[in-house]
């Protein structure tokens, strides 16, 4: 995404009272049509769907021997199944050979913060689980601020957010969506806190459609990076190398320390080319001396 030039940010300023207006209605109104039905179709593939490059067909199948995603990729369309392998290289890339953090009980606890519709939960849970060997249990919670905007099947986010965690408890896991603000909700103490293309601007707010007045990426950062236990991640994801430096800032100061940094673009997904400067960066939470502690 190219930097937005002054016609473009005035533009976007002039949507947001009707942005505003809605996203005040779609919450009051808190649109529900209940909880959609994906039946399998026997034989739907993700290569049947989409034709991929020979290249890019093997690391598929090295995600789908690797992750069990099976029964979720058949009630995808070609475009979200796609998005769940495309989270799935994308995590395995930024985190390499490190094993996921876990708490004692080997659980590992994740927050998802700005989830959307939560397409891709199935492919998070997975991740979480089975990265770097090993099957662990996950406690997946999705969060999501404008989840009552509705879809075209008359179905809200939030009702395809609901279904997508639904897909993804399996291996006694356990995933949950809910509508609530991320800089406002009490969390846990967790292992991993995820921001998958967080606002950081109020342009690429008005963008998407969401209301400014709700833009707090400083504040959102510091409810994700107390609520890590020490040694837990931040995962974020940025549309671009100038949203990924505003976070870099952002995060200055608070107790987490980079330990990767990597491209975040895939050519598994039809939209690749809007992929291109997107990136991943990977922070550890460190310890934070007790007050009084001397040396």
């Amino acid at each position: 995404m190219a930097v937005p030039g002054i016609l473009q940010q005035s533009v976007a300023w002039m949507r947001a009272p009707a942005i505003e207006v809605g996203f005040l209605v779609r919450s009051l109104l808190a649109w529900s049509r209940g909880v959609p039905r994906w039946a399998a179709e026997p034989g739907r593939d993700f290569e049947g769907g989409r034709a991929v490059a020979p290249a890019a067909a093997v690391r598929v199948a090295r995600l789908r021997q690797r992750y069990d995603l099976t029964a979720a990729l058949r009630t995808m369309s070609p475009a979200l199944a796609a998005a769940n392998l495309a989270r799935l290289e994308q995590l395995e890339r930024l985190a390499g050979d490190l094993a996921v953090p876990c708490g004692p009980d080997g659980a590992v606890r994740c927050a998802d913060l700005g989830c959307g519709d939560f397409h891709y939960a199935p492919a998070l849970q997975q991740w979480l689980s089975r990265h770097a060997g090993g099957e662990r249990r996950v406690v997946l919670r999705g969060i999501e601020l404008d989840g009552h905007g509705i879809y075209r099947d008359g179905h809200s986010r939030a009702d395809h957010g609901r279904a997508r965690a639904a897909q993804a408890s399996v291996d006694g896991s356990v995933v949950r969506y809910e509508v609530a603000d991320a800089t406002a909700v009490r969390l846990p103490e967790q292992d991993v806190v995820s921001l998958f293309f967080p606002f950081v601007s109020a342009y690429a707010c008005l963008r998407w459609g969401a209301p400014v007045s709700r833009l707090r990426p400083r504040r959102m950062l510091e409810r994700a990076v107390a609520s890590l236990r020490p040694g837990g991640w931040l995962m974020v994801a940025n549309q671009t190398a100038a949203e990924f430096a505003r976070t870099r800032d952002l995060l200055r100061g608070l107790p987490v320390v980079r330990i990767a940094r990597r491209r975040f673009a895939s050519d598994l997904v039809p939209d690749a080319e809007r992929t291109r400067g997107q990136v991943g960066s990977l922070w550890l939470r460190q310890e934070v001396p007790s007050a009084g502690r001397g040396g």
